[in-house]
């Protein structure tokens, strides 16, 4: 960046600043009170592994390594596979539920125990599933 270009960046900061504190003084006591409310966004994103069962929020999301280009893409923290995304955790579950309904009981229960969870197969991940609660999935489940 050359030199003009950063004094000039620098007086329009300074400048900003200057305009801020004006705008503050001329508005009184009541300066507090009219600074926008600060808000924080929650992302509500839903990521789900294409090829292993980890599932969670898309913050627990991993990063791939980076490619010759920089560039590095969302994958399970875990096997570094790519992911799927859900708008938000009812679309994700409203899709569990519809698999449960079609005659895979507990597979709800399941899907929530897995949460974080990654297993190359679902068949890994139900024989885990069953040696740590004791509960042995029916229907498609696993097979």
């Amino acid at each position: 960046m050359t030199t003009n270009r950063k004094a000039r960046r620098k007086q329009r900061a300074i400048d900003r600043e200057v305009l801020h504190r004006k705008m503050r003084a001329a508005a009184g006591p009541q300066a507090e009170e009219m600074r926008p409310i600060e808000t924080t966004f929650v992302d509500k994103r839903i990521a789900c592994g294409a090829r292993c069962t980890w599932w969670d929020g898309i913050a627990n999301v991993g990063l791939t390594p980076p490619t010759s280009t920089g560039n590095r893409l969302p994958c399970c923290p875990n096997c570094r596979r790519m992911l799927f995304e859900y708008s938000d955790e009812q679309a994700w579950f409203e899709s569990v539920d519809r698999h449960e309904a079609r005659g895979n009981p507990g597979y709800r229960k399941f899907v929530e125990w897995l949460r974080g969870k990654c297993f190359d197969t679902v068949t890994d991940a139900v024989n885990a599933y069953a040696e740590e609660t004791g509960i042995v999935m029916g229907g498609s489940v696993g097979k």
